[in-house]
C-alpha cells in the first residue's frame, strides 16, 4: 500500500488502514519519543496521544511526496514528548545533595520525577 492511498483510506476512517499506519510508523515514533522521555511509560503515554490527533487531523496532511507522511508523524510525536516535558516540569539534578540542598530535606527522595536529560 502507497503512502497516498494509505492516507486516502486513514482520511475516510477505515481501522484497516489506520492500524497499517500505526504499525508502519509506531517503531520510528517509538525511538524519537524514547529520545526525549527516555521513559517507557511516558514514550507509551505519548505516543497513545500522538496517533490519536495523527488520526483526528490526518485531513489537514498535505501529501508532498515521499517521507512526507513519516515526517509529518514524526513532527507530532516529538512535540507531544516536548509538550509532556514541559508539563511535568522534570528537573536535572546532578547528585543527591543538589535534591537534598533544593527540597531541604535529607529523608526526602524524589527519585521518579530525576531524569538525566531535562534540564531547569
Amino acid at each position: 500500500m502507497t503512502e497516498l492511498s494509505l492516507i486516502q483510506l486513514c482520511i475516510s476512517k477505515d481501522p484497516v488502514a489506520q492500524r497499517c499506519l500505526y504499525e508502519k510508523y509506531y517503531h520510528s515514533s517509538y525511538s524519537n519519543a524514547y529520545r526525549y522521555l527516555a521513559n517507557h511509560d511516558d514514550v507509551e503515554d505519548v505516543l497513545s496521544i500522538s496517533f490519536t490527533k495523527i488520526f483526528d487531523k490526518i485531513y489537514k496532511f498535505e501529501y508532498r511526496g515521499n517521507g512526507s507522511l513519516k515526517k509529518w508523524i514524526n513532527t507530532i510525536v516529538i512535540n507531544e514528548s516536548l509538550r509532556l516535558l514541559d508539563k511535568s516540569k522534570m528537573m536535572f539534578f546532578n547528585s543527591d545533595t543538589e535534591l537534598s540542598v533544593l527540597t531541604g530535606q535529607h529523608k526526602y527522595r524524589c527519585w521518579w520525577r530525576i531524569r538525566s536529560y531535562a534540564q531547569v
